[in-house]
């Protein structure tokens, strides 16, 4: 239940929305906790779902047969369909890429993480295919807090402890607080403004 004060205390507050044309993971896939908690999540029975042309370069139609259409199969655990590489942590060379891999070695991506917690996101998740990952945090007790909202095709997560998510009233298209944005669409609103401070777009 949202509080009448939210949208007030909140109405001229930045709002971080991150968005994938592929996956958000969340966590350190490296490590084997991450595979512990979350492998089982990805392995079992996925459905299979039609997706558009320019998934095709991403990997994302899996038999890389476009003559046939574009479909996924929604194995996020096996290597990419059409041949995407990751660094391997030596030099330039690189090994096949897994979905919920990024483009760097594993060494690299290790080295920016925090160990296995994720205690607090403080955004909007929006994902065209999956958002994957480990969530909960040792020093929280296993627990996680999204303060923002998530939408994808795919909910491919894990947790211990509890999973709490704070909607933002202002991505509701019910709400007066609602936002306009140039970027994301319409989520229906007058009452309340955005601007768009900052894009980037990373690859």
């Amino acid at each position: 239940m949202t509080q009448p004060w939210t949208a007030a205390n909140n109405a001229k507050m930045d709002l971080l929305i991150l968005g994938a044309k592929g996956n958000i993971v969340v966590g350190n896939y490296t490590s084997a906790t991450w595979s512990n908690r979350v492998w089982n999540v990805m392995t079992a029975s996925a459905n299979s779902y039609s997706v558009s042309a320019s998934d095709a370069s991403l990997g994302y139609d899996s038999d890389n047969n476009p003559a046939n259409g574009y479909l996924f199969d929604g194995r996020y655990y096996v290597n990419e369909a059409n041949g995407g590489r990751r660094l391997s942590g030596v030099g330039t060379n690189t090994v096949p890429r897994k979905y919920y891999e990024s483009s760097l070695a594993n060494s690299t991506f290790n080295a920016l993480c925090d160990a296995n917690n994720v205690p607090r996101i403080n955004a909007a998740l929006l994902s065209n295919h999956g958002i994957l990952g480990d969530l909960g945090s040792s020093a929280a007790g296993g627990n996680t807090v999204l303060n923002g909202a998530m939408a994808c095709h795919d909910e491919l997560d894990n947790f211990y402890g509890l999973f709490t998510i704070n909607w933002d009233i202002r991505l509701g298209s019910q709400s007066k607080e609602r936002l306009t944005n140039v970027t994301f669409g319409e989520t229906g609103g007058l009452a309340a403004g955005s601007t768009t401070i900052s894009w980037r777009e990373i690859h």
